[in-house]
């Protein structure tokens, strides 16, 4: 996927959704996600970190604010490391309590992260 964006030129604002191998667990998930980051910041204008794909098994673990918290800091520790000034968003999973929602806003505007919603969220 690196390659094929690297490779074109976009007359558009261009978002890259990541998340982890599909076979990942605990730790290695959050490093999947801090590789994926690393990997596509050059050729994006913002990155979407997907705690919500239906399709991995467990992912929404990551709306449990330690874990969320947990993800947020490697990210952001390698945007550091990489002195990027990118955008990071995060797609929640529709679905979830209103007391998550507003837990997880809370941990978003410590760090700085947008909310994407989707059309079916609206």
């Amino acid at each position: 996927m690196v390659n094929q964006i690297r490779d074109k030129k976009f007359d558009c604002i261009l978002g890259v959704n990541i998340g982890p191998n599909k076979g990942s667990r605990g730790q290695q998930r959050i490093d999947d996600y801090s590789e994926c980051f690393s990997k596509v910041i050059e050729h994006t204008d913002y990155v979407t970190i997907n705690i919500s794909s239906p399709n991995t098994e467990n992912l929404r673990d990551f709306h449990n604010l330690d874990e969320l918290g947990n993800l947020l800091d490697k990210i952001l520790a390698e945007k550091k490391k990489l002195n990027s000034d990118i955008p990071i968003a995060l797609k929640v999973s529709p679905d979830i309590d209103n007391t998550i929602v507003k837990d997880i806003s809370k941990i978003l505007i410590q760090y700085k992260v947008m909310v994407i919603l989707t059309a079916e969220d609206l």
